[in-house]
């Protein structure tokens, strides 16, 4: 069953979070879908490149097939272990038993993305998910609130 883990930016962009937390997710090893608007593709794709120049983050961007471990798309994800989605999408579209882990981006700064993620917590933790919601704090990721196991 998928679990729903929440980051609520506010030390980073969501490209340099993404890229961060895909290095984990590569070395868990899963394959990673990256869920964001068409707009956001070239910005995600070239943290992936620099973020950490000690990493190599090989990733392919839709609407090509997929050809490497990272993904970068628009589409709910598919065959992919890992998700990071960072806009206003349905986070329950495509959650299955493939899928370990969605993970979902937003900043303090944009109401509509706090207000989103907020419902999303809402319909996860209703349908029985498992969910974490993590902040910033002085650099790293803080837990800060989870839901029941099933």
């Amino acid at each position: 069953m998928t679990e729903f883990y929440f980051y609520q930016l506010s030390a980073q962009s969501p490209q340099e979070a993404i890229a961060q937390l895909c290095e984990r997710a590569i070395a868990a090893p899963w394959t990673v879908s990256i869920r964001t608007s068409d707009a956001f593709y070239q910005d995600v794709s070239q943290a992936l490149w620099t973020t950490n120049p000690q990493s190599f983050l090989a990733h392919d961007i839709a609407p090509d097939p997929r050809s490497t471990s990272i993904h970068i798309s628009s589409a709910p994800p598919s065959g992919a272990q890992c998700c990071f989605t960072y806009g206003l999408f349905d986070i329950l579209e495509g959650a299955g038993d493939d899928l370990a882990r969605h993970c979902i981006l937003f900043s303090s700064a944009q109401e509509d993305h706090l207000a989103h993620a907020r419902q999303n917590w809402k319909n996860v933790t209703a349908r029985g998910f498992v969910a974490k919601y993590f902040a910033q704090e002085t650099g790293s990721w803080a837990l800060k609130a989870q839901s029941p196991s099933p």
